[in-house]
């Protein structure tokens, strides 16, 4: 039964790992937006157009509007571009001569919200310091830590009952074990998980919309959690706890068929619940996502009938024989190589390669989760010595420990799942205003990470009139000083409006000096410092 068993498990993975790879990357990014950021437009934007670096959904997303005074602009729902995903936009209503700042939120592929922000000026409207603004709406509209410490709450449970699940199905399948108990602490387990997902489900929403806890039961966010992967993903989850549940209940039934059809239950769920996994989180949108995506759901399936059979071993006295614990014993040593060798693999891809390793909260976590199954490892090993000296007499207060690290190592699983594998660096854009004299030079970088970034400068007295400037010309340099002056010219593209490019090469604190030229024999210097990610 137990070849027959991991035979199938072994088919449908190379199933998977057969399906077309999916190019993408952790997180979404914006690539450019119409109106650029920091543009001067002659009147109202027919369409505010954000274009992703991948697909992203739309659903529970939105782009929020503000005028300078801080005032929000109702918009309707943002639309999906009907032939690329990756494309979101809104028609505005007809807005007054002013600075604006966009404020938006979108879901990645992998079900993490991504928000930044862009600024545009409309006419001859006020030009403002829009930082405040932005660093305003950024965060009114992030989620609550009450919705994030539920939500971790909630993976943690579901990580600790798909290992009882998990544990409780290889044991079932793989040897002659007392019945009742085991398909009493699956049925219990597999109860808690379909509960706990459902929970996620609803926080999900929450998360990913920026909604409040009044919304948690809120249909309309629940229908569009559903048309999310990660939403696709959970109900999958539900689906099959709740019919492995009503199979395992029958399991103990004298007739035939309820026991065949309590088997077909079993393997189905041990086969599914770690793509349910998979396919939630950052796996599936890497490169392969096919591997990926296999190496997490063994990942998941190793880690899970580990510590879940710990947990059985640890709280039913029935199962806790010499037998049973040797023959767990010798399988389990197969289950931590799985889980060192594809949770390591697994985050070299996601992380693209050890250079991010110590950059990311992922990998920093990556680290810790090493050096704790290390410790669970030793405990192993003392636990399996214990057994060999004095056999099951001792063993449940050995196993203690072992399992406590274990409740370590599927705490930072859970949170793990919340983290970029990846540097994620802000999408809103650098924003400023400074004054020479009566002179207001407002200056925008966008993106302010490395790479190319594109610099707006328009200059305009209070009184909103000036004679137009000859030129404009700036400086860009390493505060550190390890950088030489990188000097780029602007270009005119409206009244007094000017634009450049520049190359960010290293991230880090940057000088930025704007030469002002209002004619050939004057200039005016505008300084300021902007921190590159």
């Amino acid at each position: 039964m137990l070849r027959h068993f991991l035979r199938t498990v072994v088919v449908a993975i190379a199933c998977v790992l057969c399906a077309p790879a999916a190019m993408a990357s952790a997180h979404a990014v914006l690539d450019n937006s119409v109106p650029t950021s920091g543009a001067t437009l002659e009147e109202t934007p027919l369409q505010i157009v954000l274009d992703f670096d991948e697909t992203v959904e739309s659903s529970l997303g939105y782009i929020k509007l503000f005028s300078s005074s801080g005032k929000r602009i109702q918009l309707p729902a943002v639309k999906a571009d009907a032939s690329d995903a990756s494309i979101i936009r809104v028609v505005p209503p007809t807005l007054a001569e002013d600075s604006y700042v966009a404020v938006y939120r979108v879901i990645s592929a992998d079900g993490h919200p991504v928000e930044g922000a862009i600024t545009f000026r409309v006419g001859t409207g006020a030009v403002s310091n829009l930082s405040s603004l932005i660093a305003t709406a950024l965060k009114d509209s992030e989620t609550s830590l009450a919705v994030k410490v539920a939500m971790a709450l909630m993976r943690l449970i579901s990580y600790i009952a798909i290992s009882v699940v998990l544990g409780g199905i290889f044991f079932l399948l793989g040897t002659d074990v007392p019945r009742k108990a085991l398909n009493r602490a699956v049925v219990l387990a597999g109860s808690i998980l379909g509960l706990c997902t459902v929970l996620l489900f609803s926080l999900h929403g929450l998360n990913a919309s920026g909604g409040s806890w009044s919304q948690i039961a809120n249909l309309s966010i629940m229908r569009d959690v559903l048309t999310t992967q990660v939403g696709e993903a959970l109900f999958a989850r539900v689906v099959v706890s709740f019919l492995l549940v009503c199979a395992v209940a029958r399991w103990g039934s004298s007739e035939k068929e309820h026991q065949q059809i309590a088997k077909f239950a079993a393997v189905f769920a041990f086969i599914t619940l770690p793509f349910t996994y998979a396919f939630a989180g950052h796996a599936v949108v890497d490169s392969p996502a096919a591997l990926t995506v296999a190496l997490l759901a063994l990942h998941v399936a190793a880690i899970g009938v580990w510590c879940g059979g710990l947990l059985l071993l640890f709280f039913i006295a029935d199962i806790r024989t010499t037998s049973i614990v040797e023959w767990f014993s010798r399988r389990a040593a197969v289950f931590i190589a799985f889980v060192v060798a594809t949770g390591l693999v697994q985050a070299l891809l996601l992380m693209d390669g050890i250079s991010n390793l110590t950059k990311t909260s992922y990998g920093k976590a990556l680290i810790a989760k090493v050096c704790v199954v290390g410790v669970m490892l030793i405990c192993a090993a003392i636990v399996r010595r214990r057994f060999y000296e004095s056999g099951v007499t001792r063993l449940r207060a050995v196993l203690c420990a072992e399992i406590a690290v274990g409740l370590v190592v599927l705490s930072m699983t859970a949170g793990m799942v919340a983290a970029s594998p990846r540097p994620m660096v802000s999408n809103a854009p650098f924003s400023t205003a400074l004054v020479q004299g009566d002179v207001i030079a407002n200056i925008t970088i966008s993106p302010p990470r490395v790479g190319e970034s594109e610099m707006h400068v328009i200059v305009s007295p209070p009184n909103g009139s000036l004679d137009p400037v000859l030129a404009i010309k700036a400086r860009f340099s390493l505060a550190s000083g390890s950088v030489p002056p990188i000097q780029t010219e602007l270009n005119a593209v409206g009244p007094n409006h000017f634009v450049g490019y520049i190359q960010f090469v290293y991230p880090g604190e940057w000088k930025v000096d704007v030469i002002v030229s209002p004619d050939a024999n004057s200039e005016v210097l505008y300084s300021t410092q902007v921190k590159i990610k």
